[in-house]
């Protein structure tokens, strides 16, 4: 059985997610909600069957106890475990626990144990082989479009530094792993994040059936889920509790096609059963070609006992961004190039260039230096990568050539400040001779302003018409 262990608040919906598609899987968590099972509240006399050890179990929880004691409930009730945590934490942990129950063993022999970093980009295998952690990070990844961090080992926790999760560090070392790490290969014409998956269901679907027949789906086949793009489905079906749930594991978007749409669409595995439910041959293969466009068919339709789904890969363009990143500081790289930065799979550049980029670059996103970098960067593009050629100050020197199989697009950066030391003595251009002004002149001076003559009283205010008329009774 696979437990999974969120430590904390930030690791429950990565927990919860995994939970939806291996519901035989165990989640352990703390929390200050009172007693729950299966994700539900608990109340009255079903609270009472809850284990009173203070901890949760199969859902229910309980608060008041630290992740030591969480930790090893979870180690004996299982032979494999999900933490969702610092690597540097769930280490030291096993370093210094207390066995009880099953699994008492301090090198932890058999049991695998595999940490992923809230942020979901590392799935890190702890423990041994022999305990399957290698191929639990292996699988962990392909769901929740991690990377993999393969350790092997003989079944002690692996020495970790307290910055080996959420940042690029491999536990224990002092080098980049994303650098490091050899490209991975692809067809050719194929590039990350071109997957979509057509959707075909009855109405009786269960919410979690789809997000787990893609999952077992995407493992057989070898696809990572960090290369899907969308989901795809026949129109009114977008809304469907399934396929909304699995869109929301995967944080994808759907798409959704008319019954004409699809049955414009060549299929291999047409059925005519569908056609007369739906209007439709086919609606997992041909929705899935519809939002591909250019592309194939990669995984032919695949069905449990209520969905039906299929796998196409878009063709896809390469893509050059030639970027500048300014003077060298982080914070005077323009916006729209850390946007570029963010999209890129590959960046090419000086080491410099790199290092900076690197602030901005996706954890998956491989980098290269060259002896011809724009050469380089060309290339990469012409293999339908997108790609991003780095250059410190403006990036107006680097000029490559635009092409059919790449869209070439510039990201000017601030230029370089100018080199420092005393100028040329030849830069310096004579200070031309000040002509003498012309003579000013004089302003006449202006006339005194006689004294205004003495405003005389006629009358005491008293002696006013208006008084007279107010003494007399008449309106004013």
């Amino acid at each position: 059985m696979i437990g999974l262990l969120a430590l904390d608040e930030a690791g429950h919906p990565l927990a919860g997610a995994l939970h939806g598609l291996w519901p035989d899987s165990r989640v352990y968590r703390t929390e200050h909600d009172g007693p729950q099972r299966d994700g539900a509240e608990c109340d009255g006399a079903e609270c009472d069957d809850l284990p009173h050890d203070g901890l949760q179990r199969h859902g229910a929880e309980h608060h008041g106890h630290g992740p030591e004691e969480l930790l090893e409930l979870a180690l004996g009730d299982c032979r494999q475990l999900v933490c969702f945590a610092p690597v540097a934490s769930i280490v030291r942990l096993l370093l210094r626990r207390r066995p009880v129950g099953p699994n008492r063993g301090g090198d932890l022999d058999g049991v695998g144990v595999v940490c992923v970093d809230v942020e979901r980009r590392f799935a890190v295998s702890l423990t041994g082989r022999d305990g399957g952690a290698d191929d639990l990070a292996g699988e962990v990844s392909a769901l929740l479009g991690t990377v993999p961090v393969i350790t092997g080992g003989d079944g002690r926790p692996a020495p970790a530094r307290p910055s080996a999760v959420g940042h690029h560090d491999l536990p224990g070392t002092g080098e980049d792993v994303l650098a490091c790490s050899p490209p991975p290969t692809r067809p050719p014409g194929v590039c990350a994040g071109g997957l979509v998956v057509g959707v075909g269901l009855r109405e009786a679907t269960a919410a979690p059936e789809v997000a787990r027949l893609i999952h077992r789906t995407l493992l057989e086949a070898g696809l990572p889920a960090s290369d899907l793009a969308r989901l795809a489905t026949l129109t009114g079906k977008g809304d469907h509790p399934a396929v909304r749930r699995a869109a929301e594991l995967l944080g994808l978007p759907v798409d959704e096609h008319s019954a004409d749409e699809l049955s414009a669409v060549a299929v291999p595995n047409p059925s005519a059963s569908v056609g007369e439910a739906v209007g439709t041959m086919s609606v997992a293969e041909a929705a899935a070609l519809a939002s591909a466009p250019g592309g194939e068919l990669v995984v032919a339709k695949q069905k449990s006992a209520t969905v039906t789904v299929a796998v196409a890969r878009a063709a896809a363009r390469g893509r050059l961004a030639v970027i500048g990143l300014g003077p060298g500081e982080h914070d005077l790289v323009v916006p729209r190039a850390g946007a570029e930065l963010r999209r890129a799979s590959v960046a090419v550049g000086e080491p410099g260039a790199l290092a900076l980029a690197a602030r901005f670059l996706r954890p998956t996103a491989r980098r290269f230096t060259a002896g011809d970098p724009v050469g380089a960067a060309v290339e990469l593009a012409s293999r339908r990568e997108s790609v991003a050629l780095v250059a410190l100050g403006d990036g107006l020197g680097c000029a490559p050539p635009p092409a059919d199989g790449y869209d070439l697009l510039r990201v000017p950066g601030l230029p370089l400040p100018p080199a420092e030391g005393p100028p040329a003595a030849d830069a310096v251009a004579p200070i031309a001779a000040v002509a003498p002004a012309a003579a000013v002149t004089p302003i006449a001076p202006i006339a005194p302003i006689a004294p205004a003559a003495a405003v005389a009283l006629t009358a005491p205010v008293d002696a006013c018409p208006h008084a007279d008329a107010r003494a007399a009774g008449e309106p004013s």
